[in-house]
């Protein structure tokens, strides 16, 4: 069929042993990646219904590819990401949104693990914390390489 998009009918025949209720999970899966709302538009009435679908292997897998496929056909990478975020936290306060700024930069920083996300849990009037994601252990980089030159054009911040 080429690059052009696949119909929810072709989409079955190359996703074998999907039923049709589980191919529209995947397809309503995809668009948010909201299992529990993918499940209820798929026609699913139990609230963990989304949760033990991505468990089952055909199902997984037809999400992995479709995954997959939507990443080469858009030529997304996590390289691409990083390279954009870097472009607009370095933009001139004058050039670009501050708030986009700020944004990108605390991805970076998460990237790279430098903060800690934390969950407060009390317990008999004492607060314990735990960590939830983050690695403590990873050395900070002394500084980032610069980026590649992009000729004699400087390139200009997206705007906001």
């Amino acid at each position: 069929m080429g690059n052009a998009m696949k119909t929810r009918l072709e989409w079955g025949s190359v996703e074998e042993g999907l039923d049709a209720k589980e191919l529209r999970f995947v397809d309503e899966y995809l668009v948010d990646l909201n299992s529990t709302r993918a499940a209820r538009a798929a026609g699913y009435l139990r609230g963990n219904a989304g949760r033990d679908l991505l468990r089952r292997p055909h199902v997984r897998a037809a999400v992995e590819r479709r995954m997959r496929e939507r990443r080469e056909r858009l030529k997304l990478s996590q390289d691409y990401v990083i390279e954009r975020l870097i472009k607009e936290a370095e933009c001139d306060a004058a050039e670009g949104n501050a708030t986009a700024r700020v944004r990108a930069l605390e991805l970076l920083g998460k990237h790279l693990g430098m903060f800690w996300d934390r969950q407060e849990v009390v317990q008999r009037s004492e607060v314990v914390y735990v960590e939830v994601a983050g690695n403590p252990a990873q050395a900070l980089p002394e500084e980032r390489p610069a980026l590649p030159a992009g000729g004699d054009e400087q390139e200009q911040c997206d705007g906001g």
